[in-house]
């Protein structure tokens, strides 16, 4: 679950409404980011693809 996802769950907002919808996709390009970062900075998983959108669904998107 993601901060958003949090903070919406908590005051009992609609996922689907405009600004929620911004603010995911905002929270999402920051940990893929994040996650290109610390790739290049060597820390990575070992004997796992480079693949941050990857990353991002495997981690925080709910099944």
């Amino acid at each position: 679950m993601t901060a958003v996802e949090w903070l919406c769950k908590q005051y009992h907002l609609k996922q689907d409404i405009e600004i929620v919808k911004q603010a995911k996709e905002m929270e999402k390009q920051q940990i893929i980011e994040a996650y290109h970062r610390g790739y290049a900075n060597a820390i990575s998983v070992p004997n796992k693809e480079y693949n941050p959108e990857q990353y991002y669904n495997e981690t925080f998107i709910n099944k």
